[in-house]
């Protein structure tokens, strides 16, 4: 957009919104022009939006949601997202349409929706009248093809000259006063449109906040205040469109005052902080023009993308599909989170992520349906059991009917559910039994521990991230153990009857050398471990996994929790891998005191949470050289025998201790082999690992 910001003396510039028009909308006219207005052309009131967090440069824009249609019409504006009403004008031919005199059409329209409302003053109590648009359309609803004109109706009966130059509230404000003034914004009472707004400034570290309708008697009291206006437009020195109406209510309202100060209020968020430091202020002189009627003359058709006065085609024939309208819809969380806290979001980078969860019971499905929320589009399910009569009411993808005929595959059922909530989901079950140590295959089964082994290996290289979400602790050993080679995002979630543990495997890019070496780079004087470092599920264990049903009972077999805990740490362990995905190290990231945030702020190890004594933890503990799953030793091991090391370590989990060094490891007071005693004693449950 090639505006230049105005100089002292010269006449104010303005950015003029552009249209941003959601392809729900088209679905939503459509069904209600066939099953509501039908051949009934009166104008239907509608509600768009603009915000006033755009990065630096870019052109203010008024967006049209799906939802547009079924917003109450006394909503008002709130911080970071400010309503604008509008009405759309269908016609029922194209000819009615082209033949149109828009310049009738736009005064008629803004002299009732807009020019009116200033003289009475509704418009100063209801401010985000002057945010009024138009949208003039025709459907081919059999073709999907659209034809359609925005206008942001504006008046010029004055002329707009800068008195006092333009700068920024840095340039104007101290820090501790951009601050304070961002807190009171933030919290202004309901009586005060946060679109449109009067600051007084009593002293230099006091702001008050005062509805429109009192500037005119704060002006008679010769009180320290300014109009102030939410600004879409983030080009420098360029305020946007919102703010030509507001000048000419002044103009209408309070003609014996020609010199107004005025604040273009934009607030940029990163990670959470809010920041106003590139709004504007400046002082204007409104000059009455000459020859002003009582209907000043009024502009606002948008321009198409080349710049001239002409109106936009759309064909939508291939996309007006209820699951791209779905795909769409769920969309719109995700892009009101850049709009209003992390503009910075990268969503592309969630959606491309393919997802790998070995598990399908109640952790399997609810991370499943937490990661879809964050708009991943992936999904690989591994289980070899059957949906059971006592599943639904805690796994959140199955129902009654799954259950019948002695029940569905899990993995299978899990990713038919995915589709059925969002048809575009990519999911696949995957039906197989993982490989553990201290499992004997049995020798006429070797060749089908092998296959699986060998099956397990391709889903993992074939997918970015790596879920943990077994019941039990030996079953997730192998894949810990593949996803450390091959250097996989791998997170692991595990519960207890009231506690859970969810943990992101260290990376490990060169683990050959990089264990060996790993403490004596961890800067422990601010408790920092860089990611390759950090330990895995494993690390903290002195004992290898063994076989955890043998010999146990009925509730020792299964993970009895409470039903919340599941829900909780499903949650974590979704929103960690978001918080990974959004790090500028991703896998990399560290952890500890001190470390570097994300977009979605800092990226922990673990969490760990204790319901019964509500405590949540956050402990950061480096990776274990002699680890039985990513330790230097067993991952040179797999590397140099690979699936004949698996089968050893299947038949006897006592040569895992061997190969991974912790065998080695002595009690100094009796001489001992501390392994194989711990191997026994800690021969433990997933619940009480957790």
């Amino acid at each position: 957009m090639a505006l230049v910001p105005a100089c002292v003396g010269t006449q104010l510039k303005y950015a003029p919104f552009a249209s941003s028009v959601d392809v729900g909308f088209w679905y939503t006219f459509n069904k209600k022009k066939l099953e509501e207005y039908k051949l009934n052309t009166d104008p239907v009131c509608l509600r768009g939006g603009y915000v006033n967090t755009e990065d630096q440069g870019q052109a203010p824009r008024l967006s049209i949601l799906y939802s547009a249609f079924a917003r109450p019409a006394n909503e008002t504006s709130s911080p970071g997202m400010f309503s604008c009403p509008g009405v759309l004008l269908h016609t029922n031919t194209v000819e009615e349409f082209k033949s149109c005199n828009r310049k009738e059409l736009l005064n008629s329209i803004a002299d009732e929706r807009l020019y009116q409302h200033m003289l009475s003053g509704k418009a100063l109590d209801e401010p985000q009248i002057l945010a009024t648009f138009i949208v003039h359309l025709f459907a081919d609803l059999k073709k999907y093809h659209y034809i359609y004109w925005f206008a942001f109706p504006a008046f010029i009966s004055h002329k707009e000259t800068i008195e006092e130059p333009i700068k920024t509230l840095e340039e104007y404000w101290t820090k501790e006063q951009m601050e304070i003034f961002t807190q009171g914004y933030l919290t202004i009472e309901s009586d005060v449109n946060p679109g449109f707004f009067v600051l007084e400034q009593p002293s230099e570290e006091c702001f008050c906040f005062h509805p429109l309708r009192d500037y005119g008697k704060l002006l008679e009291e010769q009180r320290q205040v300014c109009l102030g206006v939410a600004d879409p437009s983030s080009i420098g020195g360029v305020p946007g469109w919102p703010l030509r109406n507001l000048l000419t209510l002044a103009h209408l309202q309070w003609p014996s005052h020609s010199s107004h100060k005025v604040l273009c209020l934009r607030m940029s968020v990163r990670r959470g902080e809010r920041s106003v430091s590139h709004s504007l202020i400046f002082r204007v002189r409104l000059e009455p023009r000459e020859n002003a009627t009582d209907l000043t003359p009024c502009v606002g058709w948008e321009k198409d993308g080349a710049g001239n006065l002409a109106p936009i085609k759309l064909d939508l024939s291939a996309s007006m599909d209820p699951e791209k309208v779905c795909d769409s819809a769920c969309e719109l969380t995700l892009q009101l989170m850049r709009w209003r806290v992390a503009p910075a979001l990268d969503t592309h980078a969630l959606q491309k992520t393919r997802c790998l969860l070995l598990g399908a019971g109640t952790l399997g499905c609810n991370v499943a349906r937490a990661l879809m929320g964050w708009g991943m589009m992936h999904f690989t399910f591994v289980d070899s059991g059957h949906v059971s009569y006592s599943n639904p009411v805690r796994q959140s993808l199955y129902s009654f009917s799954d259950c019948l005929g002695g029940g569905q595959l899990k993995a299978v059922a899990a990713a038919r559910a995915l589709k059925l909530i969002r048809p575009s989901v990519i999911s696949e079950g995957v039906v197989l039994t993982i490989p553990m140590p201290g499992h004997p295959p049995g020798r006429h089964q070797e060749q089908v521990a092998v296959s699986a082994v060998e099956r397990l290996q391709q889903l993992i290289a074939d997918h970015d991230v790596v879920f943990l979400l077994t019941d039990s602790r030996e079953s997730r050993w192998l894949p810990a153990l593949i996803g450390a080679s091959m250097n996989k995002i791998v997170i692991t979630a595990a519960l207890g009857f009231d506690s859970f543990v969810v943990i992101r495997h260290g990376s490990k890019p060169n683990h050959g050398a990089a264990v060996e070496s790993c403490t004596d780079l961890i800067d422990y004087s601010c408790k920092l471990v860089p990611g390759r470092h950090l330990g895995c599920y494993f690390c903290n264990d002195v004992a290898v996994p063994g076989n955890s049903q043998e010999d146990r009972t009925l509730d020792q077999q299964c993970t009895v929790t409470r039903p919340g805990v599941s829900l909780m740490a499903a949650a974590q362990a979704a929103e960690l891998l978001a918080s990974l995905l959004q790090h500028p190290l991703r896998h990399d990231a560290p952890s500890g005191l001190g470390s570097t945030e994300g977009v979605l702020g800092a990226v922990p190890h673990s969490v760990r949470m204790f319901l019964s004594s509500q405590q949540l933890l956050t402990p950061t503990s480096p990776a274990f050289k002699q680890c039985s799953a990513c330790g230097q030793q067993i991952l040179a091991a797999y590397e140099r025998e690979g699936t004949n090391l698996i089968l050893k370590v299947l038949n006897s989990s006592k040569h895992l201790g061997e190969v991974s060094g912790i065998a080695q490891l002595k009690v100094p007071l009796f001489g001992e082999d501390l392994s194989d005693s711990l191997s026994e004693t800690f021969s433990i449950s997933d619940e009480e690992a957790s």
